[in-house]
């Protein structure tokens, strides 16, 4: 899928998660956002980018490069400029809960 700062490849989506193949043209951003239930995850393949995460009153800064990677939390503003080409994965997910489980019964030992 093109987009204004590169393109996405999707490789895996479900009910709570999304995985995807970022390609970003050398500075290249996406709009300052923030997501209300769902988190990112940004793992840098190749090139250097700059996320920024709006902290309250101040800007969290994380330069990522190969083998870096940074989690953003639902909620929060945020932010990427690539600084050179860039490929990255962005994991997308809900938070599970411990909640999410109904028991009939426990488990244990029978012998």
């Amino acid at each position: 899928m093109k987009k204004s700062w590169g393109i996405i490849i999707p490789i895996f989506t479900s009910e709570t998660t999304n995985v995807d193949l970022l390609i970003i043209e050398p500075g290249g951003y996406c709009s300052k956002h923030k997501h209300f239930q769902k988190h990112n995850l940004f793992y840098v393949l190749s090139g250097e980018l700059l996320v920024q995460i709006q902290l309250k009153e101040k800007i969290a800064e994380h330069i990522l490069t190969t083998g870096k990677q940074v989690m953003i939390k639902a909620g929060y503003f945020h932010q990427f400029i690539a600084k050179s080409e860039v490929m990255c994965i962005e994991v997308s997910f809900v938070k599970l809960s411990e909640e999410d489980i109904y028991r009939l019964d426990e488990g244990g030992i029978k012998l």
